[in-house]
Formats: C-alpha cells, sequence, structure tokens
C-alpha cells in the first residue's frame, strides 16, 4: 500500500511541475489579474459583481486544490522552499474575509504579479 502511494506522489510531482501544469497557472492567473483589473472599475464592477465574484471564488478554489495536490505530493519538504511557504500563506489568507466581503487577496494587489511570477519561473518553486 505504501509503495503505490508513492507512485502517486511521484507521479503527482512530475505533473504539477511540468511545463504545461505550469502554463495553466500561469493563464489562470492573467484571467485573474483580469478580473482584479475589472473589479477596480467601478461601472463594470456593478454591472458584473456576479461573475466576477464566481471567477474569483474558482480561482480561488483552484489554486487552494493545487496547494493541496503539492502538499500531498511532496509531503513536508513542500514546506522547506521559502516561495512555497508564502504560496501557502497567500492562498490561506485569500479565504479570510476582510470588511463587507473582500478578501484578503484582493487587499493584497502584489499577489497576481507573484502568481506569473511563480507560474513561467519554471525552476524557482521545485522542492
Amino acid at each position: 500500500m505504501r509503495i503505490q502511494i508513492d507512485n502517486v506522489r511521484e507521479k503527482l510531482q512530475k505533473i504539477l511541475e511540468s511545463r504545461s501544469m505550469h502554463w495553466v497557472i500561469g493563464v489562470i492567473t492573467m484571467i485573474n489579474v483580469a478580473v482584479l483589473a475589472i473589479d477596480t472599475t467601478p461601472s463594470l464592477r456593478a454591472s458584473l459583481s456576479e461573475f466576477l465574484e464566481f471567477v474569483h471564488l474558482s480561482v480561488l478554489w483552484f489554486f487552494a486544490f493545487e496547494l493541496a495536490l503539492r502538499i500531498f505530493a511532496f509531503g513536508w519538504k513542500y514546506f522547506t522552499v521559502g516561495w512555497n511557504i508564502f504560496d501557502f500563506i497567500i492562498v490561506l489568507a485569500s479565504f479570510a474575509p476582510l470588511n463587507e466581503g473582500i478578501s484578503a487577496v484582493r487587499a493584497l494587489r502584489i499577489y497576481p504579479s507573484y502568481m506569473i511570477f511563480r507560474a513561467f519561473s519554471h525552476k524557482l518553486c521545485q522542492v
């Protein structure tokens, strides 16, 4: 049983560190950046608020799922890389609501830039 779990973890590590996965993360991050940009335009925010919230939550849950997969795949070794710790904190903080339903990720405007940098720096986040 332990050997099967190790095989799954090894395969998952390869998938998570693949160039394709980094591109998927990059595209999703750019979508999030676009949503954040639209969200700062009052006229667009008013007419698209439900859609923007849906996309924002979808992106947030995608990154939470990715984080969970990485922790499962790499185990405690995941937390030995500073960028991974930062990623963990940012994703968790994104679920913490601030005033009037604004999440922490919207307050941290550096997050989208960081995620783009992370996604396209293929070797940056490897364990």
